[in-house]
């Protein structure tokens, strides 16, 4: 089976480590094919102080200064070294921030990236991905509120036109589950429905990310039962991730991820595309 790992995180990220290099090395050592660096790019002005930065050379620089001249250089360094043992791509994270489109815009346009996963990691400013931060939200609003409030992020994200891939969806499990039920999580009102259909019109990929498997729900996000949802309404591109923070983790239960996808229909001929996008 192709094996690759599309959303990796390297010491660009402030609260990740392991070098470039470092990463290339692990995945050739565990067979992986293919990978793909995704450094966050979290620029919402209200969180400059709280995440706005990413680490260059040792120090904290901000998220929209030129680091990414420093980390296409990095990369070219590593295909010319690793190019014959690994296929290695450019992507990057990038925060939906409602309302500064134009911006997001104009950092994939100014580079050669191979790859840009679409997230949702904050609502009203507040990180719902983060163990310290969520339950600033989560104590505040009801599930019909968060529902209501992430897939309303999310549509625009799908209506921008930026992403090639979906990041982690149903990502509010990772600490939801502390507030709400399974089944108070696991519903669908009518724009999640929506925004997913439109998310499948437009030749957008849902990301599997296997980080759940090893932090909060012990399931991939999106879980089994939204996976499905989305292949019955005819998804058929699937990227998967490990959301690696560390050099260990690169590749952590991708096969897991793959093989629940074939359970579910969602892999086969004609049903899913992994490793690079075609736009």
């Amino acid at each position: 089976m192709y094996y690759c790992d599309y959303h990796v995180h390297c010491r660009y990220c402030a609260d990740a480590e392991g070098s470039i290099e470092e990463y290339c090395l692990k995945a050739i050592e565990r067979g992986i094919s293919e990978i793909c660096f995704t450094p966050h790019y979290e620029a919402d002005p209200v969180r400059r102080a709280i995440d706005g930065f990413v680490r260059m050379e040792g120090k904290l620089v901000s998220v929209t200064g030129s680091w990414l001249d420093s980390y296409f250089k990095e990369i070219e360094q590593a295909r010319k070294r690793f190019g014959n043992q690994l296929i290695i791509k450019a992507g990057i994270e990038m925060d939906h921030i409602p309302g500064m489109e134009r911006d997001l815009r104009e950092v994939v346009s100014s580079y050669p990236f191979d790859y840009v996963l679409g997230a949702v990691h904050s609502i009203d400013h507040t990180a719902i991905s983060s163990e310290t931060e969520s339950s600033i939200y989560f104590l505040k609003h009801s599930v019909s509120e968060l529902l209501e409030d992430y897939y309303s992020i999310l549509e625009e994200a799908v209506a921008a036109g930026i992403y090639n891939a979906i990041a982690h969806l149903d990502i509010f499990k990772r600490f939801g589950f502390k507030y709400y039920s399974r089944e108070e999580l696991e519903k669908l009102p009518k724009r999640a429905r929506g925004v997913l259909k439109e998310a499948i019109k437009r030749g957008i990929a849902f990301e599997i990310n296997t980080s759940g498997y090893r932090q909060g729900p012990g399931e991939p996000f999106p879980g089994r039962w939204l996976l499905e949802y989305c292949v019955d309404q005819g998804a058929k591109l699937f990227t998967v991730g490990s959301d690696a923070h560390r050099p260990d983790d690169l590749g952590r239960d991708i096969l897991k991820a793959l093989e629940l996808l074939r359970e579910i229909g969602g892999l086969g001929p004609a049903k899913y595309r992994l490793g690079s996008l075609e736009n």
